[in-house]
């Protein structure tokens, strides 16, 4: 048993930079990831605005992992959602409706992905999810999956743009027994500010932590090493 890396990457549909679509570019800033488990969130399936493209199919078929979506709405002919990507075997999943307390004309409803994972030698409960931009209701979705994943068998790996911030992030993850990373910022792309990707742990020990930047998405990506605390190199 050993090391597994992990990358959580809000990929805004593949745009760059620039402000273009890309969805070849996709692929390649995957697989630059070197991760063997990918947390995808702002993914485009078969819209519009992305050329129809399944983006989290085209990931897979560029890096050669097991892939699964989980949609969050209907948008422009196709779905939005979040991806896992595994170098591995991809169990049992299930797609999760998060709590949303009020209804208005384009709001996002929110998802959280949850699959059992073998990789690199290990077997890990992973969750992967996009959290509202209103704070408090974004707390409440972080606890409710967290209250989901914890009844998979750990270790346990959730990842993800929660739109929250350290001070809210690492005592409501702690309070539950579980670690969150926190101290990287991710966003803005070029001149980050903020901290709201994260790699949430149960069972786990961050070993390393570093961000990335990729040719598509607005954050960077958020990259782990983590090794489950049973390991013989802990």
């Amino acid at each position: 048993m050993g090391s597994v890396v992990v990358a959580t990457f809000n990929i805004q549909h593949g745009r760059t930079e620039a402000g273009a679509v890309e969805p070849g570019l996709l692929g390649k800033a995957c697989a630059e990831l070197g991760a063997s488990v990918i947390a995808l969130q702002e993914v485009d399936r078969c819209t519009t605005r992305s050329g129809g493209t399944d983006l989290t199919a085209l990931a897979a078929e560029e890096t050669g992992m097991q892939s699964c979506f989980g949609a969050a709405m209907e948008m422009e002919g196709g779905e939005y959602g979040n991806a896992l990507l595994v170098d591995g075997d991809l169990g049992d999943r299930e797609v999760v409706i998060l709590p949303q307390t009020s209804r208005y004309e384009g709001a996002e409803q929110r998802v959280a992905i949850l699959a059992h994972v073998h990789t690199a030698g290990e077997t890990l409960s992973v969750g992967v999810t996009h959290l509202d931009f209103r704070p408090a209701l974004a707390e409440i979705q972080l606890a409710a999956v967290i209250d989901v994943l914890r009844r998979r068998p750990g270790p346990h790996l959730l990842m993800g743009d929660l739109n929250l911030p350290p001070s809210v992030v690492v005592p409501a993850v702690e309070a539950a027994g579980w670690t969150a990373t926190a101290g990287l910022e991710t966003f803005p792309l070029r001149h980050p500010d903020r901290t709201i990707d994260y790699v949430i742990t149960q069972g786990l020990t961050v070993e390393s932590l570093h961000t990335r930047i990729l040719p598509v998405g607005d954050h960077r990506a958020l990259v782990a090493t983590v090794t489950p605390v049973h390991s013989p190199t802990e």
